[in-house]
């Protein structure tokens, strides 16, 4: 997952993007691990499911966390 918040600092992107949406993913059934980066103005979350895990059955129920996670960002930044 890639966030773009045009003109914050790589500390301000890991407050309030990185680290409240890694929570929100974390939470997720199937997840083996996350791995994030924090930069100027950009935010980047790759996520590895357990092997043989499917996704298809169970990843959707988790969709909505990180979605509600993203919308309660003070200011909203967007996501691609």
């Amino acid at each position: 997952m890639t966030t773009v918040y045009i003109g914050a600092s790589a500390d301000l992107v890991r407050g309030f993007v990185t680290t409240p949406l890694e929570r929100a993913i974390a939470a997720a059934d199937g997840i083996d691990y996350l791995q994030s980066e924090s930069k100027l103005g950009l935010s980047s979350i790759t996520v590895r499911l357990k092997l043989n895990y499917d996704a298809t059955k169970r990843w959707p129920r988790s969709a909505p966390r990180s979605t509600r996670c993203a919308a309660t960002c003070r200011w909203r930044p967007r996501c691609r």
